[in-house]
């Protein structure tokens, strides 16, 4: 019965040295980022694509590159370009590697959305990121696919994943990025980059000069209400505030027009004869929820005196994203001074 038992023992181990050996054979290692053209070519080929390298729009930095692909018979019209199909974005960022993989389907023949759909797809994004085969079906199946405008995520072995859909376009994205936290300085802050750098481009497009003052000139003396039905109100002064409605939210711009913000801005640098040009800003993440996340930002601004001297301010504050729409919900600044001494 020792003998057997000692048998059965060593049996299980030796089955057990077996399965974990298995496992480390199965485990995927992460290329090096950034891939090449050939690499992802290849990989698409692979997995039954029929796809030509656009090389002409392909962006190779040290730091990342990004691969077009088209197709090589379809063209947008004739003796157009070659219709686009899908394009790759492999980046090493100071969050850790990252991955966008961007295919467009045809709009006229494409299928309501469907994650069976997308398999080849997800695959690719597994191969290009270094993941297990079929981790990300796995952790994305189940959840709701339906609307125009589709949006998943899930955090699996290996990084965090977010597939987004425009049904309408067929266009499908899907990102990988070491973390929840990663992904939302990489995919979702630059959102909040774009509104803070227009709102604070003193000027921008003329909003100043051929919106406000034409707005403030035609409604001198009258009240908010014969204001509200001005043709310059809304031809002009809200069209300008709706320009931001895919990138802010509504309660968001009807506090900036109460503040007649950002005019007041361009007002402030008219006055003091100079313009404003802002940096790119820095975030962090201050607090993330399912539905929102609120960063802290610096944005330096070159202030440029009509005499042609500069000067460099850093502007802080918070930002909040609204992670559901997907858009700016609020922005408060601290204490600044554009202009010390009057200058």
């Amino acid at each position: 019965m020792k003998k057997y038992g000692w048998s059965s023992l060593m049996l299980c181990v030796l089955l057990l040295l077996g399965g974990c050996a298995k496992e480390q054979e199965a485990a995927v290692q992460p290329p090096e980022f950034p891939l090449d053209e050939q690499t992802v070519f290849d990989a698409f080929e692979d997995a039954g694509f029929s796809v030509i390298l656009s090389e002409e729009d392909t962006e190779a930095q040290p730091d990342r590159v990004r691969v077009t692909l088209r197709d090589p018979e379809r063209t947008y019209a004739e003796g157009g370009g070659h219709i686009l199909v899908a394009s790759v974005l492999t980046a090493n960022t100071e969050q850790g590697r990252a991955m966008t993989l961007s295919y467009w389907g045809d709009e006229k023949a494409a299928p309501a959305a469907n994650l069976d759909d997308w398999k080849k797809q997800l695959g690719l994004a597994e191969t290009f990121y270094g993941l297990k085969s079929g981790v990300l079906y796995g952790a994305l199946s189940g959840m709701q696919v339906d609307g125009e405008n589709i949006k998943l995520e899930a955090a699996v072995d290996g990084g965090y994943c977010r597939v987004t859909y425009w049904e309408e376009k067929a266009w499908l994205n899907i990102y990988l990025t070491p973390s929840r936290e990663a992904a939302a300085l990489l995919l979702d802050a630059p959102r909040c980059q774009v509104v803070l750098r227009t709102f604070w481009t003193t000027d921008d497009q003329g909003r100043y000069t051929t919106v406000f003052q034409p707005y403030m000139k035609a409604c001198a003396g009258k009240s908010n209400e014969e204001r509200a039905r001005s043709v310059y109100y809304e031809e002009s002064y809200r069209a300008y505030y709706d320009g931001f409605s895919s990138l802010v939210t509504q309660d968001c711009i009807e506090t900036w027009m109460t503040n007649r913000e950002p005019f007041k801005y361009d007002k402030l640098a008219l006055e003091n004869g100079c313009t404003i040009t802002p940096g790119e800003a820095k975030f962090e993440i201050c607090e993330l929820y399912d539905d929102a996340v609120t960063y802290s930002f610096e944005l330096p601004l070159t202030i440029t005196q009509d005499t042609g001297e500069t000067s460099e301010r850093t502007l802080t504050g918070q930002v909040q994203l609204n992670l559901v729409q997907n858009q700016v919900s609020k922005i408060t600044y601290d204490a600044m001074d554009l202009f010390p001494e009057g200058k």
